[in-house]
């Protein structure tokens, strides 16, 4: 099986997010992807609580078939 792995901040997540998913899958690149929203930012971003853009990410996947995601600390 073929995953692929998709991080970011998700702050906010948006329809490019959601294009680059639906692309990937389409053309087969691989199998599934992990998305995997990231608890701090590297360079100190001011984000929006760590809950809020987990529930965004799993609400704007969830009619996308082969995803998964990888919350944790």
């Amino acid at each position: 099986m073929r995953i692929g792995l998709f991080g970011g901040s998700f702050n906010p997540i948006h329809n490019s997010h959601i294009k680059i998913i639906n692309e990937v899958l389409r053309q087969g690149i691989v199998d599934e992807i992990w998305v995997i929203p990231c608890y701090n930012h590297n360079f100190g971003k001011d984000l929006v609580s760590f809950e809020a853009r987990t529930e965004m990410v799993i609400r704007a996947f969830e009619n996308i078939d082969n995803i998964r995601f990888h919350i944790g600390y």
